[in-house]
């Protein structure tokens, strides 16, 4: 069975780096600071990042985007 963990991230550009690899991520509101935990392999995620695996350019910027929209619905559409 695959090794699963849960991390928190702040960083919207890599946690749509890792979401474009697999990761899953549920975003939480912490005293006013969004913050993405994580579910998954990340380690291999990780690996692969550093290994400059392939992943799809739009892949990744649709995930950026998605998680950008994520931190600004979470904050009631204040920055």
């Amino acid at each position: 069975m695959q090794k699963k963990e849960q991390i928190l991230f702040d960083d919207t550009i890599l946690v749509g780096v890792l979401k474009a690899f697999g990761i899953t991520f549920t975003p939480h509101s912490d005293h006013g600071r969004v913050r993405f935990a994580a579910s998954g392999d990340i380690d291999d995620a990780l690996r692969r990042i550093y290994d400059n695996a392939p992943v799809g350019a739009r892949d990744v910027l649709e995930q950026i985007k998605l998680t950008r929209s994520a931190v600004f619905s979470l904050k009631g559409g204040r920055s």
